[in-house]
């Protein structure tokens, strides 16, 4: 019988967070969704963000084609991405 952990996988590589030393006991926590595009080098909190509406002028401006904003979860895509400076305050 598979375990089921609607947590998914830990950050740690353990396959569920049961099964982590340092995930099993922390509490569920809520994710929060943030925006990016695929060209973009930050996450934003805020869809319609001056910052990602300025990249996003740029790129037409140069000729190229809008990217679509796409929802993401915050606690997997800030390894990859830097938060934005306007919308995402910092800690």
């Amino acid at each position: 019988m598979d375990e089921i952990d609607e947590r998914g996988p830990c950050p740690h590589g353990e396959m569920l967070f049961s099964r982590c030393a340092l995930c099993r006991d922390t509490p569920v926590q809520t994710r929060r969704s943030v925006y990016v595009t695929a060209g973009g080098q930050c996450y934003h909190y805020d869809i319609n963000c001056d910052a990602l509406e300025y990249g996003q002028t740029q790129v037409e401006e140069r000729g190229g084609v809008r990217a679509e904003r796409k929802p993401v979860y915050e606690d997997i895509i800030k390894y990859e991405r830097n938060p934005c400076e306007i919308c995402v305050p910092k800690p």
